[in-house]
């Protein structure tokens, strides 16, 4: 899995009501435009998300569902379909480490074209992406913004 790591300068609990937050998602990960429909009882297990990825005639409607969400661990584990390019395994962990927040993001593609590629490629590709995202949701969680 690429793995990116960063800090937060924020309690776990701030980083993780962003990652409790469906709507929220399209703001910080890289790809996804905007979540569309969010399912009931989200963020329990089994719940998700609706979002368009994409421009013009080029969108195309994805979902992202939720494997675990577990606040006391810390832990949020998500399934992301991204259409034609197939599916990734996302965890999130969020570790408290003094007055930062220590956020990992590992990610690895389950099936579709990024599959095919080597790991040590695909991995440099998904660790590239990630690093923006990274970057977008310290903002968020540092600046208390969420979505428009």
């Amino acid at each position: 899995m690429a793995v990116n790591r960063g800090s937060v300068h924020a309690p776990v609990a701030d980083v993780l009501g962003v990652l409790a937050d469906a709507s929220a998602y399209p703001r910080w990960v890289v790809g996804p435009r905007e979540a569309i429909a969010v399912d009931p009882g989200w963020p329990d297990a089994g719940t998700g998300f609706q979002h368009e990825t994409g421009r013009g005639p080029f969108k195309v409607r994805d979902r992202t569902e939720i494997v675990r969400f577990d606040r006391d661990r810390g832990e949020v584990v998500l399934e992301a379909h991204s259409g034609p390019l197939g599916v990734a395994l996302v965890k999130i962990t969020v570790d408290e480490q003094g007055e930062r927040t220590v956020v990992t993001l590992e990610e690895d593609a389950l099936s579709g074209p990024m599959r095919l590629l080597p790991k040590p490629v695909r991995d440099v590709a998904i660790h590239a992406r990630n690093r923006r995202a990274m970057r977008r949701l310290r903002e968020m969680v540092e600046t208390g913004t969420r979505a428009p």
